[in-house]
């Protein structure tokens, strides 16, 4: 089982590059990284993940530019990969977005993970300028033309929402960039099995984490990509001790994202006591 750190709603941005070093220390398999381009002061959508629609984070937490943030950390470590969770690909133009990922993908050496969803907050769309009701087909369009700039040559593209002349993107990345699609619904899942390689799940107790991972699969198993390796994160609600990481291996889980220093409930800023929780996470759970 994978282990990757969650180094979201971190107010202390700085702290991120040191952070990546204790994680790479510790043996942690990759570190996730969100994205958010605004946040509205009156905000109008319901958040969809908890009972009474509001958000588990202050409006006013940052939220560093994932891949500056990951090109930062990727200086600072050799081994530890790197994943957005989720970038929203959606509300950015192609070439843009395409030339940050490969940037940040020849800068880490190929350590790079580009994980998407179409993304839940209207109001930021609106403000962005960019249809809400799209977004999923726009999702799609903006993975294939990512792809074909990706690979360096001259690529054209002609979708309902992404259109261009042939161009060229330089620099190309080197390594392949991995694509995975996070969210929980069932758009989110279908789209994971048919255009991704990895899947960046909610946050589950371990009961629903294996229903979330068995529909996952046999979406797989029905689609053009049935032969092709599948990559399964959830946030795992509880511990993960080896009574609890068994049964979701077996059902298809390949990793799981922790904040080792919320484990408890505890409310840490300094480095010192995040770098003390990484590190006394790994002992008690990654050996």
């Amino acid at each position: 089982m994978q282990f990757w750190l969650n180094l979201g709603f971190i107010r202390e941005v700085e702290q991120l590059p040191a952070l990546a070093v204790a994680a790479e220390a510790a043996g942690f398999e990759g570190i996730c990284v969100p994205d958010r381009m605004v946040m509205p002061t009156q905000l109008q959508t319901d958040y969809p993940y908890t009972p009474d629609g509001k958000m588990f984070w202050p409006k006013d937490i940052p939220f560093p530019d994932p891949w500056v943030s990951i090109a930062a950390m990727a200086a600072r470590t050799e081994r530890i990969r790197f994943a957005t969770n989720i970038y929203l690909a959606p509300l950015h133009d192609p070439f843009s977005a395409a030339k940050a990922v490969a940037t940040a993908s020849l800068l880490s050496g190929g350590r790079v993970v580009c994980g998407v969803s179409a993304g839940w907050m209207k109001d930021e769309f609106d403000i962005v300028g960019v249809d809400f009701a799209s977004r999923g087909a726009r999702l799609n369009e903006m993975m294939e033309a990512m792809r074909l700039l990706w690979t360096g040559e001259p690529v054209a593209y002609e979708g309902a929402h992404i259109r261009f002349p042939e161009v060229i993107l330089s620099p190309a990345p080197k390594a392949e960039i991995p694509i995975w699609c996070g969210g929980g619904s069932k758009a989110a899942m279908r789209r994971t099995a048919e255009h991704c390689q990895g899947w960046l799940g909610l946050w589950y107790p371990a009961d629903k984490a294996i229903e979330a991972v068995t529909q996952l699969k046999a979406m797989r198993a029905a689609s053009t990509r049935a032969d092709e390796p599948l990559e399964a994160l959830v946030g795992l609600v509880g511990k993960p001790d080896a009574a609890t990481l068994g049964p979701l291996e077996a059902a298809g889980l390949t990793g799981i994202i922790a904040t080792p220093w919320a484990m408890d409930d505890a409310r840490v800023t300094s480095l010192e006591a995040k770098q003390a929780a990484i590190a006394g996470y790994a002992q008690r759970f990654m050996t």
